[in-house]
């Protein structure tokens, strides 16, 4: 199994500073016994190949303009069965999109140039009303393979000046601000994360902007939930009250007007969880952002410690943002809207809910027993090569399975591809 620790408060190697990266280190741990979650590898290629994927697709398959009314009775079905492995009587089967057609995607970097990460930082700064307030000749620094870090200066002036080396760079990957005043740091997608240093100010820190984008100082939660549950309750923010719904509202507008190029072809954004923070004495809402691709969400994950199998990286979307004023979105840190997505195979067929429930049954091993919590169907990014240059995700139409080992005590969430019934997992703690 890979172990892998979302929350690493990391330099990216050389590329981006103060990100959450994949810290990822083989460990002597082996695949989990067979008694918990041992199951038939199919998947195992060294990297991923269209061809060799669509020899694999399922012949029997249901049209997806059909599935749609089946769906409720084979979550029907699905709940009656008793599996020697799955239980699914308190499971929550998530509703079924009206769609006609599923895809399997090439996840790619958007790409930013120099002059565009300039303007962006800019232009952000005029936004948040700091232009006055930071030095961009001294202030933004980057964080670039072509040169050194001054391992004799303190962070951040160890790292070059942007606008000293405007001509030089390739890219404008890596620009940052890290002060007390705020924060932004930009990736090959546009702005990755960013504080208008309201949250630090307010609690009066002297410590930098930052942590409010990476979530230290919103750790102290006092309720959370689904959006959905919790949208009609208000609480006290900086500047007034403000709903939970209506917070949610203004981050999502935020993200769909780029930040700072569109959201790729298709992609809206979807808030799955929020979290109720305490902020000195009034509180902020800390939203669970994910991307929608033609009415189906990407599969989404919080920071903590995983284990996947090693033949692939979990890619699935994180990021956070943080609304502690009526003003909207004051800090988040995570993946980019703007990423680019190209199709590599469209299908109008799937596999359904209740024969893939049969066949994940019947691939993982009969003394595992899992409490299933909920069922959905969701894009699901992953890597097949962590070394990879290209740095391309494979993003697969699946079945995701959430839901609890009673065995071990872990949670698991699996992944099967509605075409070729191809199965990826990951377990974690609930408490990381």
């Amino acid at each position: 199994m890979r172990k892998n620790n979302l929350y690493s408060y990391l330099f990216a190697g050389l590329m981006i500073v103060f990100v959450f990266i994949f810290a990822s280190c083989s460990t002597s741990t082996p695949h989990e016994s067979s008694q918990q979650t041992d199951f038939e590898h199919n998947n195992t290629a060294e990297e991923f190949s269209i061809e060799s994927y669509t020899k694999k697709i399922i012949s029997d398959e249901i049209p997806l303009s059909e599935y749609n009314t089946q769906y409720k009775s084979d979550t029907e079905i699905v709940q009656d069965t008793e599996y020697p492995n799955f239980n699914y009587k308190n499971c929550v089967f998530t509703e079924f999109p009206e769609i006609e057609e599923l895809e399997v995607l090439s996840g790619k970097k958007h790409g930013i140039t120099v002059q565009e990460s300039w303007d962006t930082i800019e232009n952000w700064l005029e936004d948040i009303g700091k232009q006055d307030e930071i030095n961009m000749e001294t202030d933004v620094r980057v964080v670039s393979q072509q040169f050194d870090i001054d391992e004799s200066a303190e962070y951040p002036n160890c790292y070059v000046s942007f606008y000293n080396h405007i001509g030089d760079l390739n890219s404008g990957e890596g620009a940052f601000i890290d002060t007390n005043k705020c924060h932004i740091q930009i990736a090959a997608n546009g702005i990755y994360s960013m504080s208008d240093g309201k949250i630090t100010e307010y609690l009066g820190y002297t410590s930098m902007a930052a942590l409010d984008a990476l979530g230290t100082n919103s750790e102290n939660v006092v309720s959370q939930g689904s959006l959905s549950d919790t949208k009609n309750k208000t609480y006290p923010l900086i500047d007034g009250e403000l709903s939970i719904d209506e917070g949610a509202l203004m981050v999502k507008n935020y993200f769909l007007e780029g930040t700072p190029f569109p959201c790729a072809e298709g992609v809206t954004v979807d808030i799955p969880e929020v979290k109720v923070f305490k902020l000195g004495d009034v509180y902020g809402y800390d939203y669970m952002v994910r991307r929608v691709y033609h009415s189906v969400p990407f599969a989404y994950m919080d920071h903590g410690a995983y284990q996947w199998d090693e033949n692939y990286i979990v890619n699935a979307d994180i990021k956070h943002a943080y609304v502690v004023s009526c003003s909207g979105v004051t800090a988040y840190a995570g993946y980019n809207e703007s990423e680019k997505l190209l199709s590599l195979y469209t299908g109008e067929k799937i596999i359904g809910l209740k024969q893939m429930a049969d066949l994940v049954s019947e691939k993982f091993a009969p003394s595992l027993s899992v409490q299933v919590e909920s069922v959905e169907l969701v894009y699901f990014p992953i890597s097949f090569d962590y070394f990879d240059d290209k740095e391309e995700k494979i993003i697969f139409p699946c079945w995701q399975f959430s839901g609890k080992n009673e065995i071990n005590g872990k949670y698991i969430r699996i992944y099967a591809d509605v075409f070729t019934s191809d199965i990826y997992y990951y377990t974690f703690n609930q408490e990381d």
